[in-house]
């Protein structure tokens, strides 16, 4: 909230009209759980006490980007000419499908599951948790909702089933390849005509956002009582921007709250500051 207060903030000082500095605060304020937690594990932090931090801070902003996609239509200027008017009842809409998607699944997936490991074929519990992340993400694009907004609340009930364990160490082998792919599909997605023409906005930008993260969670981690090192350590783990963003300015773009050329600028800041 901090980080995303002072980023609106500069924005707004760049002339952006509030609502839609407010909402590049919030989606810039995201930082990447798939870069964060990966470095923290390769460098062994994820049982200190900044890496518990860091990861408790990660799961929360996941969370948070849930209603923030749900609710990128409140931000409309209508930047775009072709853009939707604001539906709130829409939006009611979406947050009740994202609520009847978690509950349903919450009450009924680990029966799921349970029959599944019955069978005692490994694969089987492989594909009900494809099955299971397909499924949730098919429901949301038919609501109108993110895809990927699917995918993570079904990660999120799989995280709860009583074979959470089985079922991670089964996924494993998936995860460098999709987090690959992902990433593979983003740099595909780049304007690399307008990195090369403001290249240095995109820089500054970039060094802006790190600055900022890392001074805001520097300083939490020491109220929290991290040492130096400890709080040096979370704030630059967590000083980039997130995979989330993308999503969201995504959805900022098609609800009119964001222009094309804000968007792309965006995208490569995000980028550059992971």
């Amino acid at each position: 909230a901090i980080s995303a207060v002072l980023l609106a903030a500069i924005a707004m000082a760049l002339a952006l009209p509030w609502k839609s500095a407010l909402f590049m605060g919030l989606a810039l304020a995201l930082s990447s759980t798939a870069f964060a937690l990966q470095v923290m594990e390769e460098n062994g932090e994820l049982t200190t006490k900044h890496g518990r931090l860091g990861f408790a801070v990660l799961l929360f902003q996941d969370l948070a980007a849930i209603p923030l996609i749900a609710l990128a239509p409140l931000f409309a200027v209508a930047f775009v000419a072709d853009a939707p008017p604001v539906d709130y009842l829409a939006a009611v809409k979406t947050i009740g499908v994202i609520i009847a998607v978690a509950g349903i699944g919450w009450l009924t997936l680990d029966v799921f599951v349970r029959l599944v490991a019955m069978t005692r074929v490994r694969e089987a519990m492989t594909a009900a948790a494809l099955l299971t992340v397909v499924t949730a993400a098919a429901i949301m694009q038919w609501a109108g909702v993110s895809a990927s907004l699917g995918a993570f609340i079904a990660g999120a009930l799989l995280a709860e089933s009583s074979y959470r364990h089985q079922l991670e160490a089964d996924i494993q082998p998936f995860e460098g390849l999709l987090l690959g792919l992902f990433f593979t599909a983003i740099g595909m997605s780049l304007d690399l005509d307008l990195l090369v023409a403001k290249w240095k906005e995109v820089l500054l930008f970039a060094a802006i956002l790190v600055a900022v993260k890392s001074i805001v969670l520097y300083g939490l981690g020491r109220w929290q009582g991290l040492n130096g090192r400890g709080a040096r350590r979370l704030g630059l783990s967590l000083s980039q921007g997130g995979e989330f963003a993308f999503v969201l300015f995504a959805a900022g773009f098609s609800a009119g709250v964001l222009t094309r050329d804000t968007q792309s600028l965006l995208v490569l800041v995000v980028t550059v500051s992971m």
